[in-house]
């Protein structure tokens, strides 16, 4: 995966796998981001704090300046899991707090029927092809506006270039739309999705999305970071 690393650890006790960890070092942003947790609920309560803790860096490096974790709202979001998505279980906030973890901003949970999106007479083009450059270009812009200047989305997009997901729309020469797009079943995942400000206004960055969602055949859209 360009630009990027997965590092995967699990804990045992007695030879038995109680959990584990997947961070996730994100070389662009010089970040790191606690992707995923797993642990048997009988040993929470006494071994998740040292299990999460001893994944992460004891101190800032110059390679790596912030570590991410994002958390729901409430015990009621319904989670995908990764690598569908980033969100770790709720149950994890008391005890990143513990850690150190603090606030920093709030993203959203978009879950859409594709039914309900109209269609629309003007085709919408994808590139064969989406030229990574451009995409890095309308990332970073975007992400300036929205303020999403964040390590999941970095991981989120070298997802999609890994396992070629990832969707794109160049009109002129000039990238309007990026995404990474999968499925499983019936419901389509938008991991991630930048796009310049005149072509959502003309709403046809949804209207994209739910081409390739109709091709698709799914019935619901599901957009874990908005």
């Amino acid at each position: 995966m360009p630009h990027s690393s997965l590092n995967i650890k699990t804990v045992s006790v007695e030879d038995e796998i109680i959990g584990g960890t997947i961070v996730h070092r994100d070389r662009i942003r010089l970040g790191m981001i606690l992707a995923s947790v797993s642990i048997k609920e009988e040993h929470r309560n006494h071994g998740a704090y040292n299990i999460i803790k001893s994944s992460l860096p004891f101190f800032r490096t110059v390679a790596i300046r912030d570590v991410e974790a994002l958390i729901p709202k409430d015990k009621t979001n319904e989670r995908i899991g990764f690598p569908g998505s980033l969100e770790l279980d709720y149950w994890t906030k008391s005890i990143l707090e513990r850690i150190g973890f603090e606030d920093n901003s709030r993203l959203h949970y978009n879950r859409i029927n594709v039914d309900e999106i109209q269609e629309t007479s003007r085709e919408v083009h994808f590139d064969n092809t989406t030229d990574i450059e451009k995409a890095k270009s309308l990332i970073w812009d975007f992400g300036k506006t929205a303020g999403l200047t964040n390590s999941h989305i970095w991981t989120s997009f070298n997802f999609a270039i890994g396992q070629k997901w990832l969707k794109s729309v160049t009109i002129k020469e000039k990238m309007k739309l990026v995404f990474g797009f999968y499925t499983i079943g019936k419901i389509g995942i938008v991991n991630f999705a930048m796009f310049e400000d005149e072509y959502f206004m003309n709403g046809l960055a949804t209207k994209a999305i739910a081409e390739i969602a109709r091709e698709a055949r799914i019935s619901q859209l599901i957009l874990p970071l908005t």
